[in-house]
This record gives structure tokens, sequence and C-alpha cells, in this order.
């Protein structure tokens, strides 16, 4: 008889000798269906398994259990179904999409979050899935072919703190205006009416961040009732039609961050509504974004001047912005962030203008102003070490960011000696990543721009 046989250890070596730490480890190294066969084995490892789940699985993509049999989705949902809070996507057939509704409204009653896009569902389904849904308080749909119906069943959701519909044209409001705790609101594409709009303005007392993007069905009613009602707003995102005027928007009491798509926005109306914002804004407006291809000139940039208190401005896409126009921003003395990703017309010289006049400037985005060379790069150097020498002494240890992907000036200034000294000292950092997926993505609306990385400063 061996040694080992008389002192009773085992010869055959089980993994349920191993602690419950290298468990965890083991479960956090297999693919997701590799995970359930091994949490079937025995009770101790589906419980090993559920604690694990608690800490890394808290949100479900859709394409996370694609390659899962009916049978393994079932499972995963039993054992994980308590620890999710966040949903991303749908199965796109109605048996897959069937059997995950049963499963969610089943197996998990703490869903704080939901995002599906890309997929046509139907009320019923809807209804289903958030019967059971007591703490959701984030709800964002697109494109999902949905109508007044299914906002029924949202309206339902007392907890709801922010919606996001984009691309839903059947839905004209009805319903919106019960979600009275709403704190955030966007709506894009869709087909809301004056009617049911109004409605919602004025129950959705509590609101403080709203987005109305291209919802044509909207005329200057609705811009009446929301200047009058919506007293709470500190952010809003609105394109602006050519057959309205937006003045109203400048009554809002509480505005602090406005941004304005103005692509079909008549020149002079435009140029006026800005005056108004400056009149009623001009102390309190701390960020400004506008998004108007044909319509910033010189009259109109003149408004500008008078935001004393702007900390970001944006005005991307624009022909006209050159090194005239900017002179009107030189007077914001508290500005720290700019945008002017595909401004053409920006030169050398009217960023060293910028830098010179603007002393809080931090983050400048010049992704595609393809005027702009390497020269750039090296006068910004001298220039903001002439103006850390003017500091006597008072060191800014936080590099102004400039996101160049797209211009002239070449990936090889990474590389170069002078601007590798200025990156150490804490000087300058240039950025050569590009997020977007396409060239021309989200040119005039920021709601959905892939704020990751150098964005985030910016978005």
């Amino acid at each position: 008889m061996s040694y080992k046989r008389a002192a009773g250890v085992s010869t055959n070596p089980s993994i349920l000798m191993l602690n419950d730490d290298c468990l965890l480890e083991i479960f956090n190294h297999l693919e997701l269906h590799d995970q359930l066969r091994l949490a079937t084995i025995c009770p101790r490892l589906r419980n090993v398994y559920q604690y694990y789940c608690q800490r890394h699985c808290k949100c479900l993509l859709a394409d996370d259990i694609n390659d899962l049999s009916t049978k393994e989705i079932r499972r995963f949902f039993e054992i994980a179904g308590e620890s999710l809070v966040t949903l991303i996507n749908m199965p796109h057939t109605d048996q897959e999409r069937n059997e995950y509704v049963t499963q969610v409204h089943k197996n998990c009653p703490n869903i704080r979050r939901i995002h599906f896009g890309m997929t046509k569902i139907k009320s019923k389904c809807l209804r289903k899935l958030f019967l059971n849904m007591k703490y959701l308080t984030c709800l964002h749909l697109q494109k999902c072919s949905l109508n007044d119906n299914a906002m029924q069943s949202v309206s339902e959701l007392t907890t709801l703190q922010v919606l996001k519909l984009e691309g839903e044209e059947d839905i004209t409001g009805r319903f919106l205006s019960k979600l009275i705790n709403l704190k955030e609101l966007a709506l894009v594409e869709c087909g809301i009416i004056d009617d049911y709009f109004v409605a919602m303005c004025k129950s959705l007392r509590d609101l403080q961040k709203l987005t109305l993007q291209w919802c044509d069905e909207l005329t200057d009613v609705a811009i009446a009732a929301l200047s009058e009602h919506c007293v709470n707003i500190e952010t809003l995102n609105i394109s602006c039609n050519q057959s309205y005027e937006y003045y109203a928007i400048a009554q809002l009491p509480k505005l602090v961050n406005l941004e304005i798509s103005a692509e079909m926005f008549r020149t002079q109306s435009f140029n006026l509504l800005l005056n108004r914002l400056a009149e009623c804004k001009g102390e309190q407006l701390e960020c400004l974004r506008i998004y108007s291809p044909r319509l910033i000139v010189d009259d109109g940039m003149s408004s500008l001047s008078r935001f004393k208190n702007l900390k970001l401005f944006g005005c991307d896409c624009s022909k006209y912005i050159d090194a005239d126009c900017l002179l009107y921003i030189f007077a914001l003395q508290h500005l720290e962030v700019i945008s002017l990703r595909y401004c053409r017309s920006v030169t050398n010289e009217a960023v060293l203008m910028l830098l010179d006049g603007c002393p809080k400037l931090k983050y400048i985005n010049l992704m595609h102003c393809d005027q702009l060379t390497d020269e750039l790069v090296y006068k910004t150097i001298d220039l903001l070490q002439a103006k850390q020498s003017q500091r006597q002494g008072v060191r800014d240890n936080k590099p102004v960011l400039m996101m160049v992907a797209g211009t002239k000036i070449g990936s090889l200034m990474s590389n170069d000696a002078k601007y590798l000294a200025a990156l150490t000292s804490g000087t300058l950092r240039l950025s050569f990543a590009n997020p977007f997926q396409y060239a021309y993505e989200n040119l005039y609306y920021t709601f959905n721009v892939p704020a990751v990385g150098d964005l985030k400063y910016f978005y």
C-alpha cells in the first residue's frame, strides 16, 4: 500500500479542493458558455459563480448570449439575473426576443438602465418586460419601431428619471406627460406633436436636461410652452427649423448649457437669437455649442463677447470661422474649452490668437481643420512658454490639449524633440485620435457622440 493511501490522501485531485478565491479566478478566465457548464457541476460551484456574477455581471449585451442555447440562456438568467442592472440591445429574431423578455421578466428585478436599439419591439413585448421593473431609472430606445401603445407601458415606470427616444416617428408624445419624475428627456427624430409636448412641459416640472432634435411636427407653440413651464431646465439641446423663431428659449430662467443645431435656420433670425441670449443669459451661460455651416458671420459672432462666464464654446463645421470672427472670443476670460472641428477656414494664426487671448484655455478641438501645419505646434510651444515665464514661477501642471486628427500636422510630430520637451514639462499635448467611426459622424449634434478618450473634455 502506498504512503498516500495509508495517510488517507486522495490520489484524484478535484477542482473542489481549491478555495473560493481560486475558483473565482478560474471563472474569470472562462467564456460564458464554459462558466455555465462549470457552475452546474455542483451546488458549491453554482454558489461561487453566483458570487462572481454579483461582481462581474452587472451589464448584459445581447451579443454576450448570442452563441448560447435556450437551455444555457435560461440557466444564465437563473444564476445571474439578480446581479444584472444594465441591459444593452435585444436578440433580433422573434423567438429569441420572446425568450429574452421572459427570462428578464422572471429573473431580473434590479434592472436600472436599458438601451435597446435597431430592433423592432412589439408593444406587448415591452409591456411584459417592464412589468416588474421597480428600479428602472434610465431608458434609451433607438429605432425600435415603437408607437404610442408602447409609450403607455413606459409611462407606468414611476421611477424613470432619464428617457431617450431616437428615430421613433410614430410616437406623438401621448402618455409621456405621466412621467413626472423625469429629469432628462431626449426626443430625436420623433413624431411629437404640439398638444402632447405642451402637456409634457406642464407636468414635467423637475426636467433639467432636454434634447429636442429634428422633431419636425413641433411648431413655435411648443417652444413657447417650453420657456413658460420648464423652469428648471439647465441644459438644452435643440435644432432650429427655418419656419419658426426660437427667441423664447432665452427666457429659460436656469439655462446654463445650450446647444443649437441651426443647419437650416435663417441667418438674420439666428443672429437675433444670439443677441437675445446675450441680453438675457450673458452672465449665466457657461456652455454654448453652435452647429451651423452657413450662418456664422461677423455680425452673428459679435454677441459672443457678451457671454462673460462662458467656459465651453463649440462651433463645429462652420465655413466662416476665421481669425476675424474669433476676435470676438478674446473677451471670454473664463473660456477653458473650444471646439472648431471641420472649421476649414481656421489658420495657424487664428489658433495662436485664441491661445494668447484666453488665459484659461486648456482644451482645443481642431480635428479636420486642414489649414493647420506643423508650424502651429512650434509657435504654440513658444507662446505657452513665454506666458508661463510671465507668471513669475506660478506653474500650471495641466498641459494644453490640442486634438489635431485630420490636419496637416503629421503624426511624426509625436517624436519631435521640441514637442517631447514641451510634453514632458506639461506645456502642450497633441492628440491624433479620431474616435468617430465615420468622417462626418455627429457633425451637427452631440447627444450621441462617443465621448471616449480625450473627446470626453469636449462633450
